[in-house]
């Protein structure tokens, strides 16, 4: 599992601003990071091509997690998991035909497809197939005694260490005077890539 953190566009006063339209804002880039998992960002020596081919050929789903500043999740984590209904459910992907995803790679669909159909709200039937399958509790602790717990232990930690790396990352970008920003499609000063979208610069 490595989750994305979605940010809002580079502004917004939170405390001028509703939460529903926070809400919108921040659907928008969990949309656009969702996309480019299926298009195959890769930090790897694979072509992006070769990624979501691999991974299409051998029936893997690729469900993307990503997380956003008001502590929703985006749309395919939000159904993989079956979480609770929340006050502003996220947005599901407007993408109906193939080249809505990509027009370079033709696999983009094609893995968006599958995990599509792939089983969803897994924790709410876990625990019962676990239970029907060993008579132990799962983990060593009373945090991990079922297989619902475990995940939400272990999917918390690894979204609160992608958070803290986000925001590390983000603050000695900015802090560093000798160096310009570059801002990624919505604005945001990103601390991980040289955006591609545009060349506004934040200073």
């Amino acid at each position: 599992m490595a989750p994305s953190l979605t940010v809002p566009p580079h502004g917004l006063d939170e405390r001028l601003i509703n939460l529903k339209t926070l809400a919108l804002f921040a659907d928008r880039s969990h949309i656009a990071s969702m996309k480019e998992k299926y298009q195959g960002k890769t930090t790897t020596s694979a072509t992006q091509i070769d990624t979501i081919a691999t991974i299409t050929e051998r029936n893997c789903a690729l469900i993307p997690f990503t997380i956003d500043q008001l502590g929703r999740l985006g749309h395919t984590a939000h159904e993989f998991l079956g979480m609770p209904e929340t006050v502003f459910p996220p947005t599901k992907p407007p993408w109906n035909k193939t080249t809505d995803l990509s027009r370079t790679n033709e696999f983009a669909c094609k893995a968006h497809t599958f995990a599509s159909n792939s089983p969803r709200h897994l924790l709410h039937g876990v625990n019962a197939t676990w239970g029907e399958l060993s008579a132990d509790t799962h983990g060593d602790t009373h945090h991990t005694t079922t297989p619902s717990t475990w995940f939400q232990q272990t999917g918390s930690l690894n979204m609160s260490i992608a958070m803290a790396r986000h925001l590390t990352n983000a603050r000695n970008r900015l802090t560093n005077n000798g160096t310009q920003i570059q801002n990624d499609m919505h604005g945001t000063p990103h601390p991980f890539r040289k955006a591609r979208f545009h060349n506004r610069i934040c200073t």
